[in-house]
């Protein structure tokens, strides 16, 4: 990936990675389930509302290749055990920020960061962590064995609210068919989001803030700030201006549209939606494709995330 492509990338993080650090971890309320619809051959393009459904994680990417490749993929999800990470570390033992070891480390891919965790260390080669447990340690959000938690970390246990944070921000981000697909204004913004968060569970005030001197129809994005509870709705450059700075471009919109294509528009299952995502990404750099049962979902759904790094996150039925 060229540095130009990267620079974009950086430039049109629609909120930041660390958005669900520090989260409460007061559980999330039950889940409002929506009403299954008849499954249809095609979709029509266009925003769809959330979907909670009873969901299994689980994790797919498409590493089965040469030898390089996986080689590439394992540099792109290890760093330094003293380097600071806005997701989770992973340690098969627990080695500490004190010690400069190669660690598996990403960006939260369910919310959960222990399934998350095992999944970076099945891409890096790395075995599965021992009776894990996640925990915040110096700061720094931690998965390691039970047994080897260390002395001032504090432990926790239910990632429920998490795991609903996370699906509320990848539909802000979304590119594709979401938020940062168009130009939503502030007042429309407030209300899809206010749906979606309550459609998930997630008791945090929804904030509408209108920059001084903004336009009324002034694009919509999304900040989430977990110390206060609240999600703004603010005003921010639209992925389909041509004067925002969030507008894809080479191949990041080509991802884009082949996602639009090959998911939005069209009723996949599950597998099927992650063998188009895989084509569609290729080789150019992006986090794990994660992939989430819904089994009450008719069709999958994607959002695609832009930010350091592309993020694609699916939900839909297995075939």
């Amino acid at each position: 990936m060229s540095d130009d492509l990267i620079g974009r990338l950086r430039a049109a993080d629609p909120a930041g990675r660390d958005a669900l650090r520090h989260a409460d971890t007061r559980g999330m309320s039950e889940a409002i389930m929506a009403t299954d619809g008849t499954t249809t051959a095609a979709r029509p393009a266009g925003r769809r509302g959330l979907r909670r459904g009873l969901l299994a994680a689980v994790l797919a990417t498409g590493l089965v290749g040469a030898g390089a490749a996986w080689a590439g993929y394992q540099q792109w999800y290890v760093q330094s055990s003293q380097g600071v990470s806005d997701g989770v570390k992973c340690a098969t033992t627990w080695v500490g920020p004190t010690q400069d070891e190669p660690v598996a480390s990403g960006p939260l891919l369910t919310g959960d960061p222990v399934p998350d965790c095992q999944e970076y260390q099945r891409l890096n080669g790395l075995p599965a962590i021992t009776d894990p447990v996640a925990f915040w340690y110096a700061d720094q959000l931690w998965v390691a064995p039970a047994g080897q938690v260390p002395d001032g970390a504090r432990v926790q246990d239910d990632w429920s609210e998490s795991v609903a944070l996370r699906e509320l921000q990848a539909r802000a981000n979304d590119v594709v068919d979401g938020l940062g697909a168009g130009c939503t204004s502030v007042e429309d913004a407030t209300a899809l989001v206010r749906a979606d968060a309550q459609r998930l569970g997630v008791d945090w005030e929804v904030a509408p803030v209108t920059a001084s001197g903004g336009a009324p129809e002034a694009c919509a994005g999304v900040l989430v700030e977990p110390a206060t509870r609240t999600v703004r709705v603010v005003t921010g450059p639209s992925a389909s201006s041509s004067e925002g700075g969030a507008t894809p471009g080479g191949p990041v919109a080509t991802v884009r549209d082949a996602l639009r294509a090959g998911v939005a528009q069209r009723c996949l299952d599950l597998d099927a939606a992650v063998a188009v995502a895989d084509e569609a990404l290729g080789f150019e750099h992006h986090w794990p494709t994660t992939a989430i049962e819904d089994p009450d979902a008719d069709c999958t759904t994607v959002d695609m995330e832009v930010g350091g790094s592309i993020l694609v996150t699916l939900r839909g039925p297995r075939p």
